[in-house]
């Protein structure tokens, strides 16, 4: 790994915590949205995401991996151009 890529992850493990937060409550208001708007089974279905997703609240180490394949295609992205 090179230096550059540990720089990064250790600055996303050093900021993961206010990052969690930050992207969970994006993700939350999304699926309330959803769940608000839909019928039927699919009412149930994001109902059922919104309750998944809550599971989630506490846990930054669930966002750690999206994060770090962000900042990797972030990465890739800037060496193509």
């Amino acid at each position: 790994m090179s230096t550059k890529a540990s720089s990064v992850i250790e600055g996303i493990d050093r900021h993961l915590p206010y990052l969690h937060k930050e992207r969970w409550a994006e993700d939350h208001a999304k699926l309330r949205e959803v769940a608000r708007t839909a019928t039927g089974d699919e009412q149930a279905k994001a109902q059922q995401a919104v309750r998944d997703h809550l599971k989630t609240r506490n846990r930054p180490e669930t966002s750690r991996d999206f994060f770090i394949q962000q900042a990797t295609a972030n990465h890739t992205a800037q060496r193509q151009a």
